[in-house]
């Protein structure tokens, strides 16, 4: 990863040293102020494009809030919560970070309690002018950092290269989760007040594009025979391969299609006449609205007048579905703190996890509101990336 480092210069020279050297060990790409040509002039618009472009952000604060820099000509400043005025160039840097929500951010402060040279303490320091420099600044910039985000504190410069190390490398699993995570759409609502009304699921169908897992609410009353019909439209019509169902927004389980076309096609007889005719066609449309309402024609009529739909239907429960699915759904979704940070205890048992598609549930709240919270992580991707990750930092250790 390309990983930007940042403080203040003088005082924290050293454990500068030390992070970017824990960094590089790693095979990281480190972009530091070290490495500038005529750093003191290296120009604040530069820097912010240097930060923008990095993977991820790691900052440094002991107690010196930085220099504030002349920003009239500066024409890329990032917006911030608290106005534009008197930031020094370390916030400023900071608040370029934060521009991307999935760049990882790190902040590293010094031990209130670690010894420290009072000249390397703002309010002991002087300014250009001779006078006294707030402390104020740099405590409420620690204080930010402290209630946005998770903070590691040190000591000492070799306790900082471990820490740093350990945050960047959890930091690099999380980015790869994150770009694996697969989108979940709203919930598909039940709730059909006409056995012959199929116009919902054909527009599901036909508004899915490229999403791989399709989430309905069985909070709003869903058949048996129309969870069959959308795992069938999906299956034969989408990239869809996974049923995420969640009851009134709490999350019940993840199906696969297969095993919803499999197991209730099992439990009523128009459906397996339905498989067999839609089998039989010797016409596939080309349009895929057309087909679906093809083969959503075919669903309809393969019930026969004496037995129609609303006759043959079960209601979709939780007790429903673990009758009816068994160990075929995935009903212990992973919970994690953040995603922020995902140690490797948490890596080890997503692969662990049976199957290819993981649930995980982020941070705690109310059951009501684990939709919000959920995830579906594309397995084989993530393993894809991770070993191509590290086949060229082993690349790149060789050259």
């Amino acid at each position: 990863m390309k990983v930007f480092v940042s403080s203040t210069a003088a005082d924290l020279a050293s454990f500068r040293a030390a992070a970017i050297r824990a960094l590089r060990r790693l095979g990281h790409d480190v972009i530091a102020m070290e490495d500038f040509t005529a750093a003191a002039a290296f120009p604040l618009q530069r820097v912010l494009d240097l930060v923008r472009s990095a993977d991820a952000y790691v900052l440094l604060v002991a107690w010196r809030y930085g220099f504030v820099p002349d920003c009239s000509v500066v024409t890329n400043l990032p917006s911030s919560t608290d106005g534009q005025d008197g930031k020094s160039i370390t916030e400023w840097e900071y608040w370029a970070a934060k521009e991307d929500p999935e760049r990882p951010i790190l902040p590293f402060l010094l031990l209130e309690s670690a010894p420290w040279p009072p000249q390397l303490i703002d309010g002991f320091s002087h300014g250009a002018g001779a006078e006294p420099v707030s402390v104020e600044r740099v405590r409420d910039f620690r204080a930010r950092l402290m209630r946005d985000h998770i903070v590691s504190f040190f000591g000492g410069d070799d306790e900082l290269g471990e820490l740093v190390s350990a945050a960047v490398t959890s930091a690099r699993l999380s980015r790869g989760i994150r770009l694996n995570r697969l989108g979940l759409s709203s919930p598909v609502e039940g709730g059909v007040p006409d056995a012959a009304d199929v116009g919902a699921l054909i527009r599901v169908v036909r508004d899915i594009g490229s999403e791989r897992v399709v989430t309905i609410d069985i909070g709003t009353t869903w058949w048996s025979t129309r969870l069959y019909l959308l795992a069938y439209l999906a299956a034969q019509l989408t990239s869809v391969r996974r049923i995420l169902i969640v009851d009134s927004g709490r999350f019940v389980g993840l199906l696969s299609v297969g095993s919803v076309i499999r197991e209730i096609s099992a439990l009523h007889e128009p459906l397996r006449r339905f498989e067999k005719a839609a089998a039989a066609r010797e016409r596939v449309e080309p349009d895929l609205e057309r087909e679906a309402v093809a083969l959503c024609g075919l669903f309809t009529s393969s019930f026969p007048s004496t037995q129609a739909e609303p006759g043959v239907k079960v209601d979709v429960t939780k007790a429903n579905l673990d009758r009816w699915f068994e160990d075929s759904l995935v009903a212990n979704p992973i919970r994690v703190d953040s995603l922020a940070r995902v140690s490797p205890v948490v890596l080890i048992r997503l692969f662990d996890y049976p199957g290819d598609f993981v649930p995980v549930i982020v941070g705690d709240g109310d059951d009501s509101e684990e939709l919000s919270r959920s995830h579906v992580v594309d397995k084989p991707a993530l393993s894809l990336q991770l070993a191509r990750a590290y086949v060229t930092d082993l690349l790149e250790e060789m050259t």
